[in-house]
């Protein structure tokens, strides 16, 4: 339950390639994963539960649809790629 009080505005969180383990609890329903890594590397994260949706990183917009993000121009604003 990491972001369950006094987070009523949150909308997304940002999850580091490094994480291994999230807990079933820790995000919120939801609230929106924007994780670092590929889809791949979320698939070898434990613990992680139901999520409503997960955003994978890319620096590039993929050719595939799909659920995939990037920083803003200032580095620390996630953006969802359009399709």
């Amino acid at each position: 339950n990491a972001f369950s009080k006094n987070y009523d505005s949150l909308t997304g969180v940002i999850i580091p390639v490094t994480v291994k383990i999230i807990d079933s609890n820790a995000v919120p329903s939801g609230v929106s994963v924007f994780y670092e890594g590929s889809r791949e590397d979320y698939k070898l994260v434990s613990g992680k539960g139901k999520r409503d949706i997960v955003y994978y990183y890319s620096e590039v917009k993929p050719e595939n649809k799909g659920n995939y993000w990037h920083y803003d121009s200032n580095g620390k604003t996630p953006i969802k790629w359009e399709y």
